[in-house]
């Protein structure tokens, strides 16, 4: 990962977060962007400390940073009163509800 000042059409610079891996290019994210020397300078140290926080947790993680979604679909939870969230009656793999 490394940083890239970007100029814009409007004559802006924008800082942002660039990763190559498997001979592409991709943008991680966006620092911000302005046409100040101070403030362009303060997004490049923003960014050099979003990249350490990012290797610091791909490090921890093994090189490998995921999402898990867990299926909750067949859970069903028992109630004698009916809300907003929850009916009375039978869920949704016909388990009877007492």
């Amino acid at each position: 990962m490394y940083i890239r000042k970007k100029l814009n059409r409007s004559g802006s610079i924008s800082i942002v977060v660039v990763d190559k891996s498997s001979g592409r290019y991709r943008e991680l994210k966006t620092i911000g962007v302005s046409s100040d020397e101070k403030e362009i300078a303060t997004f490049y140290q923003q960014g050099k400390n979003w990249i350490s926080v990012q290797s610091g947790t791909r490090r921890i993680l093994g090189g490998k940073i995921g999402l898990l979604f867990y299926d909750v679909t067949t859970l069903y939870f028992e109630t004698d009163y009916s809300d907003d969230f929850r009916e009375r009656g039978f869920s949704t793999d016909f388990t009877p509800i007492f």
